[in-house]
């Protein structure tokens, strides 16, 4: 669990140090980078594509949704995760199409304690943006907390068979196996 929260906070860090992209939520461009994503064969070029494709997630068309965010990730980096929750809910006030609103609300609920609001969260994004690998792996982590082994199982290898370059997923899918092996014992 300690090592986890670290996880978390440098994915949401990762993301909110990305250069500001232009709005493009465009599905053409996400096809291709998951694509590429695909196709990689090292970790450094999928982190790379990874970098893209989170940077097309946080940009918005609406500088105002951006600015919002862009609080929401410094009150997270700052360990104020309930003024990050508050600032990625009034996001999606703007905008509740905003998949990444979804996600890093999510996060902030997970951090805080509540897999529930997580998991509808996680679910929002998941019908708005369905191979967010983020998510899936977000799911996983609530999956783990509510000591739902399998399903957590499930949610870890769903995330990887999009994004195969996840070492700490795989990891944690790795960890849950082994569980499960002693517990067949």
């Amino acid at each position: 669990m300690n090592r986890i929260l670290p996880l978390l906070a440098s994915m949401l860090f990762m993301a909110a140090l990305a250069p500001p992209a232009l709005a493009d939520r465009g599905e053409a461009r996400l096809d291709a980078l998951f694509a590429r994503l695909k196709a990689t064969s090292t970790l450094d070029e999928a982190q790379a594509v990874e970098r893209d494709i989170w940077r097309s997630w946080y940009a918005h068309e609406n500088p105002e949704v951006e600015r919002i965010m862009r609080g929401g990730r410094e009150n997270f980096g700052h360990g104020d995760r309930v003024a990050a929750r508050i600032a990625f809910g009034r996001a999606l006030t703007i905008d509740p199409e905003y998949a990444e609103a979804w996600n890093a609300r999510a996060t902030a609920h997970y951090v805080l304690g509540d897999c529930e609001r997580a998991l509808a969260d996680i679910e929002q994004v998941l019908a708005l943006e369905p191979r967010h690998f983020g998510a899936l792996a977000g799911r996983g982590l609530c999956l783990e907390r509510e000591d739902k082994p399998l399903a957590a199982m499930r949610a870890y290898e769903q995330s990887l068979a999009i994004h195969p370059h996840q070492p700490t997923t795989a990891a944690r899918l790795a960890a849950l196996e082994d569980l499960m092996g002693e517990r067949d014992i």
